[in-house]
């Protein structure tokens, strides 16, 4: 059974969901948690308004590992003393 799932989004939607996929494009480049919170926040809010947007659902999880590994780099030893 080959089914393929596939929300489309209406014209006029859609500016708003590239601009926020541009967000976190930039966000996971710039590599700071400053970034990568605020991506996350305007994320939350979209899927907020848009829960059956699946892929970004999953544009979530690169910000959660991206937020978790910088915390992890706060609190080791080595960033502290470069700091």
């Amino acid at each position: 059974m080959d089914r393929e799932f596939q929300y489309e989004f209406p014209p006029e939607i859609e500016p708003e969901r590239a601009a926020l996929r541009a967000v976190i494009e930039k966000a996971l480049e710039e590599n700071t948690l400053p970034a990568i919170q605020a991506a996350q926040k305007q994320l939350r809010a979209w899927l907020q308004k848009h829960p059956e947007d699946l892929v970004m659902w999953d544009a979530g999880e690169p910000l959660a590992l991206t937020e978790d590994a910088l915390r992890a780099d706060e609190s080791s030893p080595a960033f502290a003393r470069s700091a």
